[in-house]
């Protein structure tokens, strides 16, 4: 997982509820996943963030291999300090992690009721998904916060299940949480307010208000009707199929070992060449042209995002599954 300029733009709407309610104490702050540094200059300029100092990046984006793992965790730290929290920390099952740990089995005792805030993105990559969003909500402290997010749109074989928005809402204010405030945010970091939804299926452009659908994806549908025009269809897919066939047969001649360690020596060549703001720019130029491909095999690109904060209230021994506000009809007997 990484720390990127999308989750700044998410911390920036949402920093009222984001920041502590008392302040000048050791807080801690806790990730689910080890976190990469990706966040930009101007991005930390925009909000004014001056924990990280440019030397700070320029030192990052030069680092390759372990160095630039531990830079990423010292450059989260000094970020989320910026927030309120002194003492930032790492969930996971690999050996960056600062707690090791296997969210599908539940937590130890020295781990609940621990931190005052987590950031929890990673949760939904566990197959044993209640016990893993639970175990979350066991490590937050009375009165302290957890964040989580749920992808819109389809996000098939990236992890296990991605989890709707009504059912992170409807968990966690079931397990000893109230809702502070939710967002729906796309990648440039345009963010309206969010609204549960209580219908049991929905098209996405029935979430979205219809403006901000249609300034979203107008250029999308432009650039494949030109497409379509010039090149056609069948042509692009054709290209892309014969694409990807190509890597599968390159990749059953070299092993998948030295295909991994080409690509990251070639990623590292480029962060050293270019600097920051040059790599990003290529990445962006690269990315751009991505999604032209992605217009002619989808309507709709999995570009928003819903962002979530809640508040602790009360400690609860087991998972509760009642149907707070979802789906709700008069049949259904509530919990008193």
């Amino acid at each position: 997982m990484g720390v990127a300029n999308s989750l700044v733009n998410a911390f920036n709407v949402l920093e009222g509820s984001i920041r502590p309610e008392i302040a000048g104490r050791d807080l801690k702050f806790l990730t689910i996943g080890t976190m990469d540094f990706h966040v930009t200059k101007n991005c930390l300029k925009k909000y004014g963030i001056n924990t990280i100092k440019d030397d700070d990046l320029k030192n990052h984006y030069s680092a390759i291999g372990e160095e630039r793992n531990r830079s990423s965790k010292r450059l989260c730290a000094k970020l989320f300090q910026h927030y309120g929290y002194k003492i930032y920390e790492e969930l996971d099952i690999n050996k960056r992690a600062d707690v090791l740990f296997n969210l599908n089995y539940p937590i130890p005792s020295e781990l609940e009721n621990k931190y005052d805030f987590m950031l929890n993105v990673s949760a939904h990559y566990a197959m044993n998904a209640i016990q893993a969003f639970f175990n979350t909500a066991s490590m937050v402290k009375i009165g302290g916060k957890i964040m989580v997010v749920s992808v819109l749109g389809d996000m098939t074989n990236r992890f296990y299940l991605n989890p709707s928005p009504n059912f992170l809402i409807d968990f966690y204010r079931a397990n000893g949480f109230v809702l502070e405030k939710a967002i729906m945010q796309n990648k440039r970091g345009h963010a309206i307010p969010y609204v549960p939804t209580k219908y049991k299926v929905t098209w996405i452009g029935a979430i979205i208000p219809f403006r901000f659908f249609l300034f979203y994806h107008f250029r999308k549908f432009i650039v494949t009707a030109l497409l379509r025009i010039t090149l056609g269809k069948q042509n692009i897919v054709n290209l892309v199929l014969s694409k990807k066939k190509r890597k599968k047969s390159d990749a059953s001649q070299i092993n998948q070992e030295v295909i991994q360690q080409r690509k990251s020596s070639i990623k590292n060549r480029l962060q050293v060449l270019l600097g920051e703001r040059g790599f990003n720019q290529f990445r962006k130029f690269v990315g751009f042209f991505q999604r032209i491909e992605s217009c002619v095999t989808q309507s709709i690109d999995p570009d928003w995002n819903v962002w979530c904060v809640f508040k602790k209230v009360e400690n609860i021994k087991e998972p509760r599954f009642e149907i707070i506000e979802t789906y709700r009809q008069e049949n259904i007997i509530e919990r008193k």
